[in-house]
């Protein structure tokens, strides 16, 4: 991997993180979409977070993924739902829970990066909230759930050995 995909990688991670909050924070406040795009853009990118620069945020994709999850909100809250076990509603799932969940699926509904990449990073983001919590296992089983449902091929292919043998 080259210096500057790494660098990619950051600014999509970062976009990701901030999309999940963006989400998150309208849902807790009722701020509009305008209005939180607004606030991010002159607040938060790029601004100290504990003293220190966190770094760039690819822009563009933080866009995506908010305008996606909130233009798509209930297709992706029936999916979400679809993936839970019998019994669970999504107004169960904790609010930081459902803006990741959300984040995730309009990733995956973009069909920009490996469904594998999005379930890992969004699986990130939770372990940043919950550290070492059931959180994380929780999160990682309903996105691989629902990613093998949205993205099959992304996760079938992977399964199959490194080296293009194929499998019996």
């Amino acid at each position: 991997m080259t210096s500057q995909s790494r660098t990619v990688n950051w600014r999509r991670r970062r976009a990701r993180l901030y999309a999940t909050q963006a989400l998150f924070q309208m849902e807790a406040t009722g701020q509009s979409l305008d209005e939180t795009i607004r606030e991010f853009e002159a607040y938060r990118f790029n601004s100290p977070v504990d003293g220190a620069i966190k770094g760039p945020v690819d822009q563009s994709f933080f866009l995506s993924l908010l305008t996606s999850a909130v233009r798509n909100h209930d297709k992706i809250d029936t999916v979400i739902a679809s993936a839970l076990v019998k019994g669970w509603s999504l107004s169960r799932i904790d609010t930081t829970l459902r803006a990741v969940f959300r984040c995730a699926v309009a990733e995956m509904m973009l069909n920009r990066v490996p469904g594998r990449v999005t379930v890992s990073e969004s699986v990130l983001i939770v372990d940043a909230f919950f550290p070492g919590g059931s959180e994380v296992s929780f999160a990682n089983g309903v996105l691989d759930t629902i990613g093998r449902t949205l993205r099959t091929a992304d996760f079938t292919t992977a399964d199959a050995p490194e080296d293009g043998t194929p499998q019996d």
